[in-house]
């Protein structure tokens, strides 16, 4: 997997560019630095250029408990993935399920799928 990482929005956002096929591990190592920092408002994972997510439910279930060691303080509200259903959807119904084993997180994340990265933009810009 290759990613290419930009921050949006005066530092508010984040936007992650994946492309080829993206890997548990990977995604994973990319997450744990993102989630250090505490004035990121929203993440967007555009999918629009991968091949596949090849990713085990392990691997979800990793990114699930991740997700919710955001730090008390932190100020992220939104979580969007972009991409074609066909690769986003499943991997995001999968990551739905395994949060609710990751145990509970201290701030509460609205997510979303979109097959366009302007609308995606839009929607966790707000």
């Amino acid at each position: 997997m290759t990613t290419a990482i930009s921050y949006e929005n005066g530092g508010k956002g984040i936007l992650i560019t994946c492309s080829g096929t993206v890997t548990g591990a990977d995604t994973i190592r990319v997450n744990a630095e993102i989630t250090q920092d505490p004035h990121l408002r929203y993440q967007i994972w555009d999918y629009t250029q991968a091949d596949d997510i090849s990713m085990s439910i392990e691997e979800m279930h990793e990114l699930a408990i991740q997700d919710k060691k955001y730090r008390s303080d932190a100020q992220m509200k939104r979580f969007a993935l972009v991409g074609p259903a066909k690769i986003i959807n499943e991997a995001f119904e999968t990551y739905e399920e395994m949060s609710k084993f990751a145990g509970s997180s201290v701030i509460k994340i609205d997510s979303k799928c979109f097959a366009d990265l302007q609308a995606a933009r839009e929607w966790a810009g707000k």
